[in-house]
């Protein structure tokens, strides 16, 4: 027998955690490999065996589990359908397509890939403390460009990620190839910055990355600024953009699936798969309890785990923390539907996806259509995903450069247009 490694994983995916049985083969170097699809009987004993087989030949071979959504873990006998139905029933298109792209796109396979390809740009990255005008302190990572190009691009996470997100590592590295210098921005309490500032984060908090923005441009004058965002990262970054961005000198804007209506989201989050929703709220509860370590005398939260819905926790934080009357106040102070945009003058693009769970593209009806605003939708791509091919690059990161690298680029239509894209 051929000595290989087991391994059970959980990979984030747009409707929740979703658990996977790895295969590989032993020792070190790299090795081909293969996604495995399940029958309708979860990944039992008889697709965890077809694993093992596939890496006996000297593959890495990777079972997700479709069923995620109606219990991880599913593994059943061949003999009785009925036991079968309620998981089956749950399966979409969408759904089964969304669970490979989160199971290639999460995987070890593209971490290691977007790490080496990111490796000099990591290297030659250090950390820089943003002090803004008000006393807030917010934590980045500045990479020199390559070669002096005069392009700057600022990048903004989605909400628990940070500046070493993934797709932030693998959109910025691409920049900086290009020859952009770059600046990724940990929002307030992301990455390890939850002991630099005593108030806590929350989404409303604008006018200090409106503050940071401006500290970026004081800092590099004579060079033209560029700004993207991912999720809420992009929902800052619009924001950003329609209050100042003329001010700021804004070159141009790119959100990718960016927050439209935080009532709607909130709402789709809740009415979910339950599996997300503990999972999304045990990393914020992680975050909470960081915040409270590093001012005890300041947060004393209780058991965090007393809340069942995002909706319950939110509010809660709201009402105590944040100078909001109630918490449909809060989410609207957010929202980028309705005439939010309208100000808007710097050219500025939105990618969504058709099939993404957590921000409905349908919302972009309710957005203000300014002449500097194209919306490109594509009917596959989930939340930030976007995979394109078997190396498991995402196509988002040629967008946001297209976008960048060019004066005139105005996405697939014209301005102040929304355009279906096919990918």
């Amino acid at each position: 027998d051929m000595d290989m490694t087991e391994t059970t994983l959980t990979l984030d995916t747009t409707d929740g955690p979703m658990g996977a049985f790895r295969t590989a083969p032993g020792g070190e170097g790299r090795a081909p490999a293969l996604l495995i699809i399940q029958e309708a009987f979860g990944v039992n004993a008889h697709i965890k065996n077809v694993c093992r087989r596939v890496t006996e030949h000297g593959y890495v071979a990777l079972a997700p589990e479709l069923f995620h959504r109606t219990g991880n873990g599913v593994d059943l006998g061949y003999t009785d359908m009925s036991l079968v139905m309620p998981h089956f029933s749950k399966l979409t298109n969408g759904g089964i397509l969304t669970d490979v792209q989160a199971g290639l796109a999460n995987s070890v396979w593209r971490k290691k890939l977007v790490l080496k390809e990111a490796a000099p740009f990591l290297a030659t990255s250090a950390n820089v403390l943003i002090e803004c005008p008000d006393g807030v302190r917010l934590l980045a990572e500045h990479t020199p460009p390559r070669q002096s190009t005069g392009r700057l691009a600022v990048m903004l996470h989605g909400w628990e990620g940070s500046s070493k997100s993934l797709h932030v590592i693998s959109a910025s590295n691409r920049l900086w190839q290009a020859g952009f210098r770059i600046l990724r921005i940990n929002l307030r309490d992301h990455g390890a910055s939850h002991h630099l500032n005593r108030g806590i984060f929350h989404s409303c908090r604008l006018p200090e990355m409106i503050d940071a923005t401006r500290w970026v441009r004081q800092q590099f004058p004579g060079e033209a600024l560029y700004l993207a965002g991912y999720s809420l990262g992009g929902n800052f970054a619009l924001r950003i953009a329609s209050a100042e961005g003329l001010a700021l000198g804004l070159r141009r804007v790119v959100a990718i699936c960016p927050v439209l209506d935080p009532e709607e989201t909130m709402a789709i989050m809740d009415s979910g798969s339950i599996i997300y929703r503990r999972y999304f709220m045990t990393k914020w509860r992680q975050s909470l309890e960081r915040k409270a370590q590093a001012f005890p005398e300041d947060y004393s939260f209780g058991m965090l785990s007393r809340f069942k819905t995002l909706r319950e926790m939110t509010e809660f934080f709201v009402l105590r923390y944040t100078d909001f009357p109630d918490l449909t106040s809060y989410l609207r102070g957010y929202a980028i539907t309705g005439e939010r945009l309208a100000p808007l003058v710097v050219p500025a693009s939105i990618l969504l996806a058709n099939d993404d769970p957590v921000i409905p593209s349908t919302g972009v009806a309710r957005l203000a259509k300014p002449t500097a605003l194209t919306i490109d939708r594509t009917r596959w791509g989930g939340h930030c995903g976007f995979l394109t091919d078997y190396r498991l690059r995402t196509w988002s990161d040629d967008y946001l450069v297209q976008a960048f690298a060019s004066s005139d680029w105005v996405g697939s239509g014209v301005r102040g247009s929304v355009s279906p894209l096919v990918k």
